[in-house]
């Protein structure tokens, strides 16, 4: 996952700043985490396909979760935390994927 002030990408900065890859099909980043199709990170956690999420809350396609709203393809939240692609564009615009920007703003 990555923070407020962390660009999500194919290339993204997650945790300490440190340099993660991300991939459209869930590749190990640095921390060993994937996602995407459900597999656990490196904290045991699933996510994407209604499988349990951090905090035991079920998303399975648009329920709440503990940090905010995901949607079908990636995830809306107050912290601009990365989306399930690690897709993002220039201007923070949320698109068809899930997608996000630099400041993690999100349109509908």
């Amino acid at each position: 996952m990555c923070g407020v002030y962390a660009m999500c990408g194919v290339y993204a900065m997650c945790g300490v700043y440190a340099m993660c890859v991300r991939n459209v099909w869930g590749i190990r980043d640095v921390w060993g985490m994937r996602d995407v199709w459900g597999i656990s990170d490196a904290r045991g956690i699933h996510d994407v396909w209604g499988i349990r999420d951090v905090r035991g809350i079920r998303d399975v396609w648009g329920v709440r979760n503990v940090w905010g709203i995901r949607d079908v393809w990636g995830m809306r939240d107050v912290w601009g935390m990365c989306d399930v692609w690690g897709i993002s564009d220039a201007r923070g615009i949320r698109g068809v994927w899930g997608i996000r920007g630099v400041r993690g703003i999100r349109d509908v």
